[in-house]
């Protein structure tokens, strides 16, 4: 079975209002439509799935200690929340991308989720992890997620416009490959040849 003609929707998050306790600003907004939602493992109380959790109504212990395992043994863990949770371990932006998306991917597929919240990089300090981002798109777009017709990927506001670039040149460079000679040539010249 091939990929499902899933709709991506980069979604701004704006870090607006301040957490009193940590001084954080919190700026992600629940899905209403989302049945899965995938976080990194971050148990820290002052990191993104602090705030997620918080938003959700979700207990942060019990996802604390989660997260740590999912860390520790670099595996994901898919949490009976409302709506599901899918904690995936922190990677390095290289190597470990790559295998973790492919499990990501039957994780998701197994759970029969309709849509998906991506919310990995809502929150991001200074720099964008331009090489992982660019495999976490081109993964998004080419794989085969079940009955998921929509994935809404989270952007930290600031790189929404860098985000959105490298999405629209990962869709054009996957629909040049496979093309004739000439359309080859013409697509080479616009897109990253890492993706």
């Amino acid at each position: 079975m091939g990929p499902v003609n899933m709709e991506i929707i980069i979604r701004p998050i704006y870090q607006h209002s301040v957490q009193p306790r940590t001084r954080r600003q919190i700026g992600f907004v629940p899905m209403e439509e989302a049945d899965l939602v995938s976080a990194t493992a971050n148990p820290s109380s002052s990191g993104p799935l602090f705030q997620i959790a918080y938003r959700y109504g979700w207990n942060f212990d019990k996802l604390k200690s989660a997260s740590k395992k999912c860390n520790k043994y670099q595996a994901l863990a898919l949490i009976d929340q409302n709506p599901s949770l899918i904690l995936v371990p922190r990677t390095n932006g290289d190597s470990d991308t790559d295998m973790i998306l492919d499990e990501l991917t039957k994780v998701i597929r197994e759970s029969g989720a309709r849509v998906i919240n991506f919310t990995h990089y809502g929150f991001l300090n200074e720099s964008l992890p331009e090489k992982e981002i660019a495999i976490f798109l081109t993964k998004v777009i080419q794989s085969d997620f079940g009955k998921a017709s929509i994935a809404f990927v989270d952007i930290d506001s600031k790189f929404y416009g860098d985000i959105t670039e490298m999405l629209e040149k990962a869709k054009h460079g996957l629909r040049c490959r496979g093309s004739d000679q000439q359309e080859a040539n013409a697509c080479s010249t616009s897109i990253d040849p890492a993706l």
